[in-house]
């Protein structure tokens, strides 16, 4: 693999810096200095940058990004991948929406892992003092809402006069399991590592068998790979302390996901055959016939 570089940039030489620093943590377990994601398009805009691409540390880019200006935000402050969120806050947010009148912010949901910003736009509606604010509120109202980086970022979405452009969720892959590309499903461009538990942090047994349990039997694999082109950027070891993986490590991750998956489906194979037992003792032939199904 090619080497690649980062340049990194002091929060201090940020524009109004001191402003997300002070920001209250995002649900308790991020970094305070997240909040400086969202004040960098206003900031690259006052550098001379037109346009910037916000990608979360925990992406795996997979494949070229052959057809990202068809979704670019030409005209609007900012595009994104739509999600359709199950566990949207309603009562909460009912009570913060009193006064914005925001009825389609559910709508506008969207992940924040990988944000393309129209940095002009941004700095012109005042995208930062609109994200503050609307942070702000969700913390004083409904100090319970979970993913309040998230539900603020809708807000936000649902205060743009012109709307936000949709992004496809390939650029923003949160399945855990791994699709193959078919003509009517173009391959898939990032892999975000959702959930607390990131391809930096080291796996153990225990970790991995989790992972199957919960459905996910494929993420441990996205580690190695994202450890072995992190670690062709310069420093590396001081950012990252879990080295890239070697071929016996990726086989023992390997042997952890198949020996989980198989005392699981042993497992449900068991309490399958005792439910059949125990029907087929009560007479509930429909029963049966539901399971067999």
């Amino acid at each position: 693999m090619g080497r690649y570089d980062i340049n990194f940039l002091p929060s201090q030489d940020i524009h109004r810096a001191d402003r997300a620093l002070n920001l209250k943590k995002m649900d308790g377990f991020w970094p305070t200095e997240i909040a400086l994601n969202w004040l960098m398009p206003e900031h690259l805009h006052i550098l001379g940058y037109p346009y910037s691409i916000k990608i979360d540390y925990d992406m795996l880019c997979v494949a070229a990004y052959d057809d990202i200006l068809k979704y670019w935000p030409w005209d609007v402050a900012y595009a994104a991948v739509h999600v359709n969120v199950k566990s949207w806050p309603t009562k909460a947010f009912s009570r913060v929406n009193k006064s914005l009148r925001l009825r389609q912010a559910k709508t506008m949901y969207a992940n924040a892992g990988f944000v393309i910003f129209n940095n002009a736009i941004c700095h012109e509606v005042g995208f930062y003092d609109r994200f503050e604010s609307a942070s702000n509120l969700l913390i004083e109202s409904t100090p319970e809402v979970g993913l309040r980086e998230q539900v603020a970022l809708a807000m936000v979405s649902a205060s743009m006069p012109a709307g936000i452009n949709k992004v496809p969720s390939r650029y923003n892959h949160r399945i855990p399991r791994y699709r193959r590309e078919t003509e009517d499903d173009p391959a898939l461009v990032n892999i975000h590592y959702i959930g607390k538990k990131k391809p930096w942090h080291a796996l153990d047994q225990v970790g991995v068998e989790a992972l199957v349990q919960r459905g996910r039997g494929i993420s441990p694999f996205f580690s190695p790979v994202w450890l072995e082109f992190a670690s062709s950027i310069d420093d590396f070891s001081e950012y990252c302390q879990v080295q890239p993986y070697t071929a016996m490590q990726v086989l023992e991750l390997a042997r952890d996901v198949v020996n989980e998956s198989d005392r699981l489906l042993k497992r449900e194979r068991r309490e399958t055959r005792l439910l059949r037992e125990r029907l087929k003792e009560l007479g509930d032939e429909s029963g049966l016939t539901e399971i067999a199904a």
